[in-house]
């Protein structure tokens, strides 16, 4: 498998399985589960708002960067890069709940609550800074050469 196709895999399953672990279900399930009672916590920050759009934002863009921009644009693995880097970015805004939220819960309960949002940030953060290593740009470059003399 060429590191092309490695990367648009990566991308795929990244933005995918991140859009849909952080679709709103409560709201969904309020909305569409009229008969069952639903315990549903309303209200966010702007934060964790501006989080959530960050996330489903750079997702949705990081999918046509991954199979159009890269092979063909230059500077295509750079905005790839760019977008992952902001996901995990976004994904990091959920620290709010652990010090804010849950300031005056046991320390421990803070800990784990803040390990875990790193943890599920991290593989966003490795991607982006992966593709910024001159190695793999200096791949994608020549990739993006034998593209264009095809």
């Amino acid at each position: 498998m060429s590191l092309l196709w490695l990367i648009r895999v990566f991308t795929l399953l990244t933005a995918v399985s991140y859009s849909i672990a952080s679709a709103p279900t409560d709201w969904l399930a309020m909305h569409f589960n009229r008969g069952l009672a639903i315990i549903g916590e309303t209200g966010h920050s702007w934060l964790l708002t501006a989080g959530d759009v960050g996330l489903f934002v750079t997702a949705g863009l990081s999918i046509p960067l991954a199979f159009f921009a890269v092979p063909r644009w230059r500077i295509g693995a750079r905005l790839l890069s760019w977008c992952f880097l902001l996901m995990g970015l976004s994904l990091l805004a959920r620290l709010e709940e652990t010090f804010v939220w849950q300031q005056y819960l046991s320390i421990f309960i803070q800990l784990n609550s803040g390990a875990r949002t790193v943890c599920w940030a991290l593989p966003p953060l490795i991607l982006g800074a992966m593709l910024q290593h001159p190695i793999i740009q200096k791949e994608l470059v020549r990739t993006h050469a034998a593209t264009q003399n095809v």
